[in-house]
């Protein structure tokens, strides 16, 4: 498939700082249990009951915090008592999640090379997801989060990466978004200017090519990277801890 974007990538290898800003939910972390089990056993209906309303809230109100959401989605709950719903259903949320196998060490690798700058950027009510990003611990790793909820604007809306890359202080040129999604996430960030590398973390070693997904036992992370200008055809289905970082790169 054609490139969208032509670049001279040997200026990759020069630039001083890297900016890999990674999707949090499928990409760093996954859930143990479904939304819909949570969700049912904490409010004791269904999901699909009320996900019309639900949905509609994140979606055509991205500023809406998490009590919001519920007071859309219950109308006869009160403000209180739906923000100390939204407090104890963003706990219950949170500890159902995992991270990947070798995600924590991989991020930690990159915060210690002086060549990389993270972020993350991740869809939803600002109190829901920063309350994973508290319970796993995982903020530290990250020079610059970036929540929907906070901006008013979801992926994959353009202006979302405009922001992202406002806050992280690069050019789209040196930027890389790395994420599961291919249209929420991969495809605006290619037509923000930036790489993109699609990529779906297996939670163990991948021994097999499965649903036409590629096999790669190892890969490095600067063939990532010069090569993350070309629309991908299938995700990299891999352990984050096969991704190795080359210390001079």
């Amino acid at each position: 498939m054609s490139k969208l974007i032509s670049k001279d990538t040997s200026s990759i290898k020069n630039s001083a700082i890297k900016g890999i800003v990674f999707d949090m939910d499928y990409t760093l972390i996954y859930p143990g249990l479904e939304f819909d089990e949570v969700f049912e056993k904490f409010f004791g209906v269904p999901h699909h009951a009320v996900s019309d309303k639900w949905l509609g809230a994140i979606y055509n109100n991205p500023l809406d915090k998490g009590y919001e959401v519920i007071m859309r989605s219950f109308p006869n709950i009160n403000i209180s008592e739906a923000q100390a719903k939204a407090v104890s259903f963003a706990i219950e949320w949170a500890k159902v999640h995992n991270i990947y196998p070798g995600c924590i060490e991989f991020l930690r690798a990159l915060k210690a090379n002086s060549g990389y700058k993270l972020g993350l950027l991740t869809n939803g009510p600002s109190d829901f997801q920063r309350s994973i990003i508290d319970f796993l611990d995982i903020g530290k790793y990250f020079d610059v989060i970036v929540v929907s909820g906070d901006v008013g604007v979801r992926k994959p809306e353009p202006e979302i990466f405009k922001i992202t890359a406002k806050k992280m202080q690069l050019p789209p040129e040196f930027l890389f978004m790395v994420g599961d999604a291919l249209e929420k996430e991969i495809v605006p960030a290619l037509e923000s200017g930036w790489g993109a590398i699609w990529i779906k973390p297996s939670t163990e070693q991948v021994a097999n090519n499965t649903n036409n997904q590629k096999n790669i036992e190892e890969v490095n992370l600067q063939n990532l990277l010069e090569n993350s200008y070309s629309m991908p055809t299938e995700p990299l289905t891999i352990g984050w801890s096969d991704i190795k970082i080359e210390s001079n790169f």
